[in-house]
């Protein structure tokens, strides 16, 4: 019988530490690759949040202007021919058209419609409707216009007769002190006459 070779059980053994130590290292490394993982995953999220957050002040403060604008121009839009819509939105914002589109910004995009439907509802948004409006009030200012143009007429006319009745009063009123100057001169001239008169006679 054959004694056992040593070295051979030798470099199996050292064959079998080998293979558990790469297989260690094998581990250790997909786990670091994984958490990597993980942060790089993190990292993009906070990213793509703090970008979220950034376009939905931009997005919101866009539609205070609209609203401000409307209200200091009677309710209509007064840019894109009166039409207000996610686009002219998202254009107003100066941001890409597609990413109020994304599914990212679903929730801002779902807001932004919301608030057009209200807009609708309330102020005067759209091209048909703002030119049927503003025609409406052109025909109103026409209307205006001529009511204050014939007042004008009657109010320079009141003014001219107001002025041609000043003018004849001051003209009697010249003629009544010149009456009433003779008068006086004739009182006068009667009263000295009937004093004398009366001293003849005594």
């Amino acid at each position: 019988m054959k004694p056992p070779n040593r070295s051979t059980d030798k470099s199996a053994s050292g064959a079998g530490t080998g293979d558990s130590r790469a297989s260690k290292l094998e581990g250790k490394s997909r786990l670091i690759t994984e958490e990597t993982r993980q942060r790089m995953k993190e990292a993009a999220r906070l990213r793509g949040q703090a970008k979220s957050a950034v376009l939905d002040s931009k997005v919101r403060a866009t539609m205070t202007s609209i609203v401000e604008e409307m209200a200091a121009n009677n309710g209509i839009y007064p840019q894109n021919g009166g039409a207000i819509s996610i686009n002219e939105v998202a254009r107003r914002a100066e941001i890409d058209e597609s990413t109020l589109y994304t599914k990212a910004q679903s929730a801002l995009r779902e807001d932004v419609k919301e608030w057009i439907r209200s807009l609708k509802a309330k102020e005067v948004v759209g091209r048909t409707r703002v030119r049927k409006q503003l025609a409406e009030r052109m025909e109103d200012w026409k209307v205006l216009y001529e009511l204050l143009e014939t007042s004008h007429r009657t109010t320079e006319l009141e003014l001219q007769q107001a002025q041609a009745d000043l003018s004849a009063a001051v003209r009697e009123t010249e003629s009544l002190k010149i009456d009433n100057a003779s008068l006086k001169k004739m009182l006068d001239i009667s009263t000295a006459s009937k004093v004398t008169t009366l001293k003849s006679r005594k």
